[in-house]
């Protein structure tokens, strides 16, 4: 499967396929939790720079991730919450997620899900509940500043564009930007083989001379390669 949807930003014209069809988010939820944090932060700002202890109870196992994190966190120590959401975005950090995710109000960001048009499912066992276009209006948000303000829009934008991992970049100019952020997700049968992967991207493309564009492309099969390609 594939759903793909782009938005011209300053045209607001729109193209799509499959984009109403739902996905797991995966680590796309990494998106609202940073944007959770920055909320509140826009009225206590002293919130950034609170310690978390990055303890052994809150580590996760990485083993089935096909796109590795690069992240360099120790167990024990502390890291402001500034830190946490930069290992959180740019590595993709589970560890840190877990960490940052302990700390927040259930209800605060349930009603950020809300709030960004993402569907909260009453059975909580249900994990496809994503879709490109939600996806892609989220990252509209950013670029108008209509949700947060427009340092902390900024702010988020920022930090996307330096993720470690290549997914829409691969397919432009070098000169491009990209502010994006990805998810991945295995399931596995019983035996251990693979019922199937999904891998997403979604983002801003800012290209010279072109107008800036948010493109979501979602994906599931078996073959991680095939995905990514």
């Amino acid at each position: 499967r594939v759903s793909v949807f782009v938005r011209g930003l300053r045209t607001r014209l729109t193209a799509g396929s499959n984009e109403n069809e739902t996905y797991a988010p995966a680590s796309l939820l990494k998106l609202p939790l940073m944007i959770a944090y920055y909320k509140l932060a826009s009225i206590e700002p002293t919130i950034l720079e609170s310690q978390l202890t990055y303890a052994s109870s809150t580590m996760l196992n990485d083993s089935s991730q096909d796109i590795a994190s690069n992240s360099t966190l120790v167990a024990g120590q502390k890291y402001t919450v500034n830190a946490l959401i930069e290992d959180m975005i740019i590595n993709s950090d589970n560890n840190a997620t877990s960490v940052l995710l302990s700390h927040m109000d259930p209800q605060i960001f349930d009603n950020t899900l809300i709030d960004l048009g993402l569907k909260i499912p009453a059975d909580h066992n249900e994990v496809d509940f994503g879709t490109a276009k939600t996806y892609n209006t989220i990252f509209s948000l950013l670029y108008n500043a209509s949700y947060l303000n427009r340092d902390f829009s900024q702010k988020a934008l920022t930090l996307m564009s330096k993720s470690a991992f290549k997914g829409i970049a691969t397919g432009l100019p070098s000169s491009a930007i990209v502010a994006d952020k990805f998810g991945e997700r295995e399931v596995v049968n019983q035996d251990g083989s693979v019922a199937k992967r999904e891998l997403h991207d979604c983002g801003i493309v800012y290209n010279q001379g072109r107008n800036p564009y948010a493109l979501c492309i979602m994906t599931e099969g078996t073959s991680f390669a095939d995905l990514q390609a």
